[in-house]
């Protein structure tokens, strides 16, 4: 079989990756900018692949074939780009398009795939992945990367998972530790790989890894060892690397991470089927962060409280949700339409009865979760529409959740 594939083959082998020739080739390359040293060359040759010579008409002709075909876009790759026009304009040709995913869903599937790769060579600076982290949070808020102070929920609680109140999105720092742990287990168990043969003929020779710091490597090298730190940490010693037969960064991760606090809350967001963007918004109400007026007047935005729904008592949380005279309308007619018979109690107290009565996957449980999160968004909406429209459409709102 060695003689067919070659042993610097690193893609389409089974136990191989693409990135262990990156390392390899940094080690090949770290002295080349020596003074003194003995002349030497290396070409880089990128193959030309199939989509590198596809022509525009081709395209087109390929469009134009899935029309007829009843082939439809790919919603999860698919995005809108909006430039001079107004939220209320946007979100209705969202809405009429239909494949929108959010911008959760472009963040864990666009911005950081890109640089997962990366994470999976490189030790990350911190530098870097404080601006990979701004990008990913500017656009969570604001759609765009301009600057922000509309960050509702800390960044740090946005990586938690679903279950600890957060969106699960990737920790960038303690992904790319437990993915060049799975570097540090390829040294550890000698794995038949180029650059590890490399690492060990002329650094570790008959050396631990585990006890020694190579200086002569190349810095991507020198970054492995390092990691030692972080992998004892999350409980893992050399001889359980070296006994590992079978490495999960995802599993490596999950330790790095350790445990985080349940939320009370966490099956209504969790199990729910609503629209992401219910999800969303129900979430930031649960963790008590949507900007109401009274959190406005503690940054010093605005001077007035006063709620634009019912124009009487001072807006927070607990007052939209459901103690105010307007949004007591809605959320009782919509307890009466799913049969449940009791008057509309404040947001904790609501919560607190979600938990105990929204249980389970019955068809029951199901529909009051989901109508729990539209309502929550749509009456959050229509508070907004409120403060420049200036009359409340309750009826309105009702046959938006249950039309």
């Amino acid at each position: 079989m060695d003689i067919l594939v070659d042993n610097c083959q690193s893609t389409f082998v089974p136990g191989r990756v693409i990135s262990d020739n990156i390392i390899l080739s940094h080690e090949l390359v770290k002295g080349y900018g020596r003074r003194d040293i003995s002349p030497r060359c290396m070409v880089k040759v990128d193959m030309q692949k199939a989509y590198d010579s596809l022509e525009w008409n081709f395209i087109e002709q390929i469009l134009e074939f899935s029309k007829a075909s009843g082939l439809v876009a790919n919603k999860e790759k698919s995005s809108v780009y909006f430039g001079g026009v107004d939220m209320a304009t946007q979100q209705a040709i969202l809405d009429l398009l239909e494949f929108f995913k959010g911008r959760v869903q472009l963040i864990k599937n666009v911005l950081f795939s890109i640089q997962v790769f990366w994470s999976q060579v490189f030790v990350l600076t911190k530098k870097v992945i404080k601006l990979i982290e701004a990008t990913c949070r500017k656009f969570l808020w604001t759609g765009g990367v301009e600057l922000t102070k509309k960050a509702l929920l800390a960044w740090e609680k946005i990586c938690y998972p679903n279950v600890a109140g957060g969106l699960n999105i990737l920790d960038i720092t303690v992904w790319n530790m437990a993915s060049i742990s799975k570097l540090l287990w390829n040294l550890c168990c000698k794995k038949d790989k180029m650059w590890v043969k490399w690492v060990h003929s002329y650094y570790i020779k008959e050396q631990q890894i585990w006890e020694i710091m190579p200086t002569q490597v190349s810095w991507v090298v020198q970054k492995i060892p390092k990691i030692r730190s972080y992998v004892q940490k999350a409980g893992i010693m050399e001889a359980d690397l070296r006994n590992t037969t079978q490495f999960s960064v995802k599993k490596m991760c999950i330790l790095m991470r350790g445990d985080f606090p349940k939320v009370q809350w966490r099956k209504i967001v969790c199990n729910n089927l609503g629209s992401e963007k219910w999800i969303f918004i129900l979430r930031l109400a649960a963790h008590g962060k949507l900007a109401t007026k009274d959190r406005l007047m503690k940054w010093g935005v605005i001077s007035g409280q006063e709620c634009p729904l019912c124009l009487t008592q001072n807006e927070s949380i607990n007052h939209i949700f459901f103690q105010c005279d307007m949004s007591i309308q809605v959320w009782c007619k919509l307890l009466q339409w799913q049969g449940i018979n009791r008057a509309a109690m404040p947001w904790l107290e609501e919560l607190k009865w979600a938990e105990d009565y929204a249980r389970g996957r019955s068809a029951t449980a199901e529909i009051y979760r989901m109508t729990l999160a539209s309502g929550v968004y749509h009456l959050w909406i229509e508070r907004n529409q409120r403060r420049e429209l200036g009359s409340f459409r309750w009826l309105v709102v009702l046959d938006v959740i249950v039309g």
